[in-house]
């Protein structure tokens, strides 16, 4: 069964999601960037939670509550072992297939995750967005259960979101050749359908900018 991919350029904090994922490291520790306002949020106890459960490997995934948030809970998925590491790609695929699975495990329906890796960690914003969604689309093919059912991209940097529509516009046409992405055709339009703005909470006007692709498994 496939799984819904929304793309949203905007704050994470905004999105209606049953949790959201933090891009965490392996100390738990919550420091600058998208943890930091996540920190703020929710408050220092969050942190706590999380730094209780450490060490947290690259590749693993630990579930906090949501604090102050109104989300249920918040996944901490590391992607480099200290706070501050430029890190390979590698462990932006580990970090995603860590909270995949564990969103999975908690039985959460829709969760959001922002860009990981590509702050301090120096990954590439687009291979970033490429191993992002192959992990997704290689977690719809080898689940048995299907709880899971909507992930959500958000990041307030535009070059992350852009790389995300761009490898959703070319899932599962190959390697992206060099150079800007050629117009969309109909087969793009049948995978990912772009609409108009739309706010994440209803009467509120962010002016946002929204898509939505169904996903289907990779083939064997």
């Amino acid at each position: 069964m496939g799984i819904e991919i929304r793309v949203i350029h905007g704050s994470i904090l905004d999105v209606e999601a049953d949790a959201i994922g933090n891009a965490a490291n392996s100390r738990g520790i919550m420091g600058g960037g998208v943890a930091g306002v996540i920190k703020r949020a929710a408050g220092p106890e969050v942190e706590q939670e999380a730094m209780r459960q450490a060490p947290i490997a690259v590749g693993q995934a630990v579930l906090t509550s949501g604090g102050r948030t109104r989300f249920s809970g918040i996944i901490h998925a590391p992607t480099m072992p200290a706070p501050a590491m430029r890190i390979p790609p590698e462990n932006v695929a580990q970090a995603t297939r860590a909270a995949l699975h564990l969103a999975e495990e908690r039985g959460f329906h829709c969760i959001a995750l922002p860009g990981l890796g590509t702050g301090v960690g120096e990954v590439p914003h687009a291979e970033a967005a490429r191993l992002m969604i192959q992990e997704i689309q290689t977690f719809a093919k080898s689940r048995i259960s299907a709880l899971l059912r909507t992930v959500l991209l958000v990041d307030l940097n535009a070059n992350m979101v852009q790389a995300w529509r761009a490898q959703l516009l070319h899932c599962g046409r190959g390697p992206r050749p060099a150079g800007p992405p050629p117009e969309p055709t109909n087969r793009d339009r049948a995978v990912v359908d772009f609409g108009p703005a739309t706010p994440v909470h209803s009467g509120e006007a962010m002016g946002i900018l929204t898509g939505s692709a169904h996903v289907p498994p990779v083939s064997p």
